[in-house]
C-alpha cells in the first residue's frame, strides 16, 4: 500500500462509525498525544461567543461518562473560556493503535496556522508515527523519515528543511527563514544590459589582443565558435 493510498484511507475511516450527541464540557478530557500549541484562544473564544461553535470536536469514548478529543482541543478549550458548558460532539471509534490515533490528531490540526512552535511539534508528532509504523512493518523498505514525513505533510516541507527540524539544526532553519523573508530584488534591465556589455567589450578586447593565434590554423574551432558569436551579436544587435 503506498503512503498516499494510506493517508486517503485514514481520511475516509473515521466517517465509517461515528454519531452526534450532546456533551457536558466537564465529560470531556484533552487528548494527552496531542502535542500542538495552544495558540490565539482569546480570538476563537470572541468568534465563538458571536456566532457559536460552528465545527463540533471530534471524540471517542473511555470511559462510561468520559470521552477524550481526536480534534477541536481549542475549540474546547475556547468554549470553557466562556463559560459554555455544554456542547455538540461527533462520536468515533476509538482509533486502534497509538499510531493510528497520532495520525487522526495530525489530519484535524492541519488547517492550523503553520508556525515555527507548531511545525516542530508536528514534526516531532510524525516521527513518533513514522517510529511506530516502522516497529508495525508498515513503512515501505527504504523510505526515509525525513521522505515520509515530507510527503505526510503534502510537501509543505522539503525533506532537508524536515532534517533540519528533526535534528534541531536551529541555525540551518534560521538561514532558510531569512532567505525567504528577503524581499527579490526587482530586475533592472538597464543596469544588466550594462553589466552583458561591459563583458562583451573585454571579450571584444581579448580577440583583437590574439587575432594572430586566433588565425592559426591549427584554431579552426576556435576561430569557428568566435564567427558564431560574431554573428549573434549582429543577429540581436540590429
Amino acid at each position: 500500500m503506498s503512503i498516499l493510498t494510506e493517508m486517503m484511507n485514514e481520511e475516509t475511516k473515521s466517517f465509517a462509525s461515528s454519531e452526534t450527541i450532546k456533551l457536558q464540557l466537564n465529560q470531556i478530557e484533552v487528548n494527552p498525544l496531542n502535542n500542538a500549541p495552544i495558540e490565539d484562544i482569546d480570538e476563537l473564544a470572541q468568534y465563538i461567543k458571536e456566532d457559536g461553535l460552528k465545527e463540533k470536536p471530534r471524540v471517542y469514548q473511555v470511559s462510561n461518562n468520559k470521552y477524550r478529543l481526536l480534534s477541536g482541543e481549542r475549540r474546547y478549550r475556547a468554549c470553557k473560556q466562556i463559560g459554555i458548558t455544554s456542547i455538540e460532539v461527533i462520536v468515533e471509534d476509538k482509533p486502534e493503535t497509538e499510531a493510528e490515533e497520532l495520525l487522526e490528531i495530525d489530519a484535524s490540526n492541519e488547517t492550523r496556522l503553520q508556525s515555527e512552535q507548531f511545525l516542530d511539534t508536528r514534526i516531532q508528532l510524525l516521527s513518533k508515527v513514522y517510529d511506530l509504523k516502522k516497529e508495525e512493518g508498515a513503512i515501505p523498505s527504504g523510505t526515509l523519515k525525513r521522505d515520509w514525513i515530507s510527503l505526510r505533510m503534502y510537501r509543505k516541507l522539503s525533506p532537508r528543511q524536515i532534517q533540519n527540524y528533526l535534528s534541531g539544526n536551529v541555525k540551518a532553519l534560521q538561514a532558510e527563514n531569512i532567505q525567504q523573508d528577503k524581499p527579490e530584488k526587482e530586475f533592472d534591465i538597464e543596469k544588466e544590459a550594462d553589466k552583458k556589455i561591459k563583458q562583451l567589450i573585454k571579450l571584444y578586447e581579448w580577440i583583437c589582443d590574439n587575432q594572430e593565434l586566433l588565425s592559426d590554423e591549427t584554431n579552426e574551432k576556435i576561430a569557428s565558435r568566435i564567427n558564431d558569436l560574431d554573428s549573434l551579436v549582429r543577429t540581436y544587435g540590429r
